[in-house]
């Protein structure tokens, strides 16, 4: 599909879905028809485009489940927001166990345990689910002693066990936050 083709039928599906008309959302349209045709880059094929999608941080907080993350990928994959680029399902913080209690649970090998209340399927059913409707998975975690909620046990000194289980999961987005790093430590990234 051109750049226009794409625009033209996100146009088309707002409209069935919400009854907008194109006099009603042109300004959204010219956005997406200016910034579309004023973006230089490498041509590698990486950074065409930011990472589009949608986090449990702003509809949920730590509010979520499972089936809410699931119910919102199958409305992305449905509703056409994944044809005009809108393709990461994030899960911000709280995934873990233990989250709000002041310490995350890390099992006895290290790794961070998920909420099995949020998951009682796992974590991975879901990362899985989402990958079956061509979106990717994007997760939480923070660089530094603490999550910036304040729960203890987050990957500072547990990268390598971290990273290990975030690609086991099948993640294809990590944010990183860098909360409580220690003092005269330098703020790294995994």
């Amino acid at each position: 599909y051109s750049y226009e083709e794409v625009v033209t039928q996100f146009v088309a599906t707002l409209g069935r879905k919400t009854g907008a008309t194109m006099m009603s959302i042109w300004p959204i349209v010219a956005f997406f028809l200016i910034a579309g045709h004023s973006v230089a880059g490498l041509d590698n094929g990486l950074g065409l485009q930011p990472p589009l999608g949608w986090s449990t941080l702003g509809q949920f907080n730590g509010n979520y489940t499972a089936q809410k993350v699931m119910d919102v990928a199958k409305f992305m994959n449905y509703s056409g927001m994944q044809v005009v680029g809108y393709r990461y399902i994030n899960i911000d913080t709280g995934w873990w166990q233990g989250a709000g209690s002041g310490q995350a649970v890390r099992n006895s090998s290290g790794y961070l345990v998920p909420d099995k209340e949020k998951f009682p399927d796992g974590l991975k059913a879901v990362v899985d689910y989402v990958h079956s409707l061509d979106l990717k998975f994007g997760l939480y975690t923070s660089a530094g002693t603490h999550f910036c909620n304040g729960d203890k046990s987050a990957s500072y000194g547990h990268e390598e066990k971290d990273c290990a289980m975030f690609a086991e999961l099948g993640v294809d987005f990590l944010k990183i936050d860098a909360c409580s790093t220690p003092a005269g430590q330098s703020r790294h990234l995994m």
